[in-house]
């Protein structure tokens, strides 16, 4: 008769279980999300102040109206920018939004705020009745 592999000694009631699992996920739901990491998009090569744009050698291609951060090599924010739809790859246009960007300056992308998932009770509500079915209130009989 073969033996089962397993011994009675580790067999945990369906209860204990599930107390450590709802323990476990409430742990987690305590730990704020972890912040977004911005992705180098690349590095500006030319800065044109007149008509407010830079020149992005890039290493990926944001969509058009993506907002940029341009960034100094000691990690100084030096301009904010968005993306141009004119395009020559490598190159894409960084129209210039606020700052004073270099050539040199990385850039990236600004990652979404994602806000926490927050589920909200459903409240019991009663559904209005039919206004053809109301009725008007019965008179009632005045005091002498």
């Amino acid at each position: 008769m073969p033996q089962s592999h397993r011994s009675p000694a580790f067999r945990l009631p369906f209860s204990a279980v599930a107390a450590v699992a709802a323990i476990t996920l409430a742990s987690c739901a305590s730990h704020p999300p972890a912040r977004p990491v911005p992705r180098l998009v690349g590095s500006i090569s030319l800065v044109n102040s007149d008509l407010h744009f830079a020149l992005i050698d890039s290493v990926m291609t944001p969509a058009p109206g993506t907002p940029l951060k341009a960034l100094s090599r000691d990690g100084r924010e030096t301009a904010l920018l968005n993306v141009s739809p004119e395009r020559k790859q490598p190159f894409i246009i960084g129209n210039i939004v606020e700052g004073d960007p270099q050539p040199g300056d990385r850039v990236v992308d600004i990652p979404p705020v994602v806000a926490p998932v927050v589920a909200v009770p459903k409240t019991p509500t009663t559904p209005a009745a039919p206004a053809a079915s109301r009725r008007p209130a019965a008179p009632t009989p005045r005091q002498k």
